[in-house]
């Protein structure tokens, strides 16, 4: 009998693109990206690293939800007085997305190139009302080639909040759940 010997069999370095710490899933969402100077960028990761109770953020859901509403009617008051207001991102163009818990693709107006530090507003079925706020590195952009006004643009999540980045796993679970149910449903008509 041979003598079996133990092989070392060296892994492949994962931290590279190839790395996924969250399943990704595609979907379409309302989102907006900005770029971002430096010192926007400081204060939004401060913003988003701060503890809600700290920065004076509602952690309560039902008066967070009646806040926004509160909000939307004087955003939409000021409008009327001729102030300029940024839509909520609601109200943007739903895109098609691919995301996941630590980033995502889109195409998206403007053009945005690698090492931009982007904002990401985007808003999910599940967190109607609700803007989740992000701070991303685009890894990904068109990178000064001529494209049209369009940018394929892929991030990676800096700075979100806890909470955030859960609604976020939860609706990639979903979309998943219920991309299965389709395939189970239409191998079960067969």
């Amino acid at each position: 009998m041979e003598d079996a010997s133990l092989v070392q069999v060296e892994s492949p370095d994962y931290r590279g693109a190839c790395r996924r710490d969250f399943f990704r899933v595609s979907t379409w969402l309302p989102i907006r990206i900005r770029r971002l100077t430096s010192a926007a960028a400081n204060e939004l990761e401060h913003e988003l690293d701060t503890p809600a109770e700290e920065n004076g953020t509602v952690s309560d859901p039902v008066l967070e939800k009646r806040l926004c509403a509160l909000e939307a009617k004087l955003d939409l008051l000021l409008r009327s007085t001729g102030h300029e207001i940024d839509e909520p991102v609601s109200k943007s163009p739903k895109r098609a997305v691919e995301l996941s818990g630590s980033g995502l693709r889109a195409e998206v107006p403007g053009f945005l190139r690698r090492g931009d530090v982007v904002r990401v507003e985007v808003e999910l079925p599940e967190e109607r009302g609700r803007a989740i706020v992000i701070l991303a590195d685009v890894v990904s952009g068109n990178d000064g080639r001529e494209m049209d006004t369009r940018t394929g643009v892929a991030v990676c999540f800096r700075s979100i909040r806890h909470r955030d980045r859960e609604a976020i796993v939860r609706h990639a679970y979903e979309v998943q759940r219920l991309d299965l149910g389709k395939v189970s449903g239409r191998e079960s008509l067969r």
